[in-house]
């Protein structure tokens, strides 16, 4: 598993912010040169909020980071997104 850096979001929030494309333009890139790679995105949130919630939210990260990689020329049968919301926490939160 390779983790991609810097992808951030403003809280409560699913649209990519303007510096995330950098890391998802070297995502690009990466795919560019490797025609066959399949990804996935996983995207996850803090414990704040309902866990149903955080899921919705989870969803819709990985979705904006897929849209933005469809957009960009990539296949959409090359990009698996996926939203984990709080059940997989990357960092603890208090």
């Amino acid at each position: 598993m390779i983790k991609i850096e810097n992808i951030h979001f403003d809280f409560n929030k699913w649209v990519l912010k303007d510096e995330s494309t950098l890391a998802l333009n070297k995502v690009i890139d990466v795919l560019n040169e490797s025609p066959n790679m399949v990804i996935e995105i996983n995207a996850h949130t803090d414990t704040r909020g309902k866990t149903s919630y955080n899921a919705s939210l989870a969803n819709k990260r990985a979705a904006s980071a897929k849209n933005y990689l469809v957009a960009n020329g990539i296949n959409p049968s090359r990009v698996v997104a996926n939203g984990y919301g709080e059940s997989q926490p990357l960092e603890k939160c208090g």
